[in-house]
């Protein structure tokens, strides 16, 4: 009980005034059930449950069909659902598989290329040729979500390229430019405009990377297929989310 200021305290009938006595503590290592205080560090054998996980984790991943970096091109095969067997993607025009030019400009034309990678599919496209130069010349498969027009104003990127010599082709892979898919004023998720591409996607058992892959693919088969195309060099320029479909 305690009085005024002055603190009394009354434990089994005895007056003491609180202070702590002076008295001996037992050093930390006395109180140790093992050598170290730790078991991890004491006994050889001992093992923490972030050993357990590692040790289960390496166990699995070496039964995984892409250990070590094994069967990663047919991983992403499957994993994106592109066919293994390509070939030079049918092309809509003449002969060549070109439409009259569109544009001449200096140093180079523009021609309107409409590939077909697969039945029903169509992927326009923007091929720039560069006037002269040797009968093969090395070129660049060049894609922006944003659409083959978006880069290929004079003074642009394409220009750039086709002035420096190089072919560039320019595609406008499924749901991008003018592939893109009509979005209705009032749909649901018009805000985005792959939804509705992305949604067919996916009950059709597909998804929207591995068709664009496979379209820039046949694409880059079309090139090859091309008499003035040197196979050995062509480049590729993905802009922004087409960046992760160029590698």
């Amino acid at each position: 009980w305690v009085i005024g200021y002055d603190t009394i305290y009354a434990l089994q009938d005895r007056e003491d005034d609180g202070a702590e006595p002076e008295f001996e503590t037992e050093k930390p290592q006395t109180l140790w059930c093992c050598e170290t205080g730790q078991v991890a560090t004491s006994l050889p054998v001992a093992r923490s449950i972030q050993s357990f996980n590692q040790a289960l984790a390496e166990e699995l991943y070496a039964k995984r069909s892409g250990a070590g970096g094994r069967n990663i091109p047919d991983l992403v095969r499957a994993r994106l659902g592109v066919d293994i067997e390509r070939g030079a993607a049918e092309a809509a025009g003449n002969a060549a598989g070109l439409s009259s030019a569109i544009e001449e400009r200096e140093g180079y034309r523009i021609e309107r290329v409409e590939l077909r990678p697969e039945p029903g599919i169509v992927v326009p496209a923007l091929l720039f040729l560069p006037a002269g130069g040797a009968a093969r010349k090395s070129a660049v498969l060049y894609v922006n979500p944003a659409g083959k027009e978006a880069d290929a104003a004079e003074g642009g990127p394409l220009e750039a390229i086709a002035r420096a010599g190089h072919i560039a082709l320019a595609p406008d892979l499924r749901g991008w430019g003018e592939s893109a898919y009509p979005i209705a004023r009032r749909s649901y998720g018009k805000s985005n405009p792959n939804y509705q591409t992305v949604m067919r996607a996916l009950l059709a058992g597909k998804n929207m990377v591995g068709m664009r892959v496979g379209d820039l693919l046949h694409a880059f088969d079309y090139l090859i297929a091309r008499p003035d195309v040197d196979q050995a060099r062509i480049a590729i320029v993905g802009k922004d989310n087409a960046a992760s479909l160029g590698l």
